[in-house]
């Protein structure tokens, strides 16, 4: 909030005021650190920095910027918490790690003797599938969340049989946009206008996600930590 007049004592006791909710509220939630970090510098220069109502104070989140500093690799530290904090959808890790091939075995099955085998074991359902080193994959997303649901890997051998199971996939229609499942905890705190701003500014090719910008919107939010609706501070940040 720039401001080109110094506040009356009204206005500054309002701000003290709101800059304790803020705060407090930050710190009740479970963000990630660069994210908690970054609202609570935003928080202090919205609300209690001293130059915050010179007309050449400069916009929210450079002053911000100016209060984080950079790491010890020179990258600034807010740019880094804005670009994680970004809403966006990501396929969560066990599903981009290649497994093996689920494609049923080329040869039938036959037990082992006794002699051959000295740990017998009842046969299972192991025992019907290829189980090579996989190099091909096919995706199943869900047809509400748009998510990913499961990636079935086939070895080259069975490249026939993924081209059957992607098809019955295709069948189906086409799934929704994703929903995102990362970032999206500054939309709790601050205005929605500003943090786009500040989004595509250090990610040019974000876009906005149709299920908005803050998590406790996002519809079915199987993993996410819902917190009470409040009013907004108003960020002001610059495009620029």
């Amino acid at each position: 909030m720039n401001s080109a007049h110094p506040p009356d004592a009204g206005n500054e006791l309002a701000d003290v005021q709101a800059f304790d909710d803020l705060v407090a509220r930050i710190y009740a939630d479970q963000l990630p650190a660069a994210t908690r970090e970054l609202a609570l510098a935003l928080a202090w220069v919205c609300t209690r920095d001293p130059d915050r109502h010179k007309p050449d104070a400069g916009p929210s989140l450079h002053r911000a910027a100016t209060l984080l500093g950079r790491d010890e690799n020179g990258r600034w530290r807010h740019k880094q918490a804005l670009a994680e904090d970004a809403p966006r959808y990501e396929i969560p890790r066990h599903f981009r790690v290649p497994g093996t091939c689920v494609g049923p075995r080329l040869r039938p099955y036959r037990a082992r003797t006794a002699a051959a085998a000295p740990t017998p074991r009842e046969r299972s359902d192991r025992d019907l599938v290829c189980g090579a080193t996989a190099r091909l994959n096919v995706t199943e997303h869900d047809m509400h969340t748009g998510q990913v649901s499961e990636v079935y890997w086939f070895c080259r051998r069975h490249a026939e049989h993924a081209d059957r199971v992607r098809n019955q996939i295709d069948d189906r229609g086409t799934p929704p946009t994703a929903l995102p499942n990362v970032g999206g905890y500054l939309g709790r705190y601050f205005n929605h206008v500003g943090l786009i701003h500040a989004y595509t500014s250090v990610l040019p090719t974000w876009t906005t996600p149709a299920a908005g910008l803050c998590r406790d919107d996002w519809p079915h939010p199987a993993d996410v930590t819902r917190s009470p609706r409040r009013p907004r501070l108003a960020l002001v940040i610059s495009a620029g």
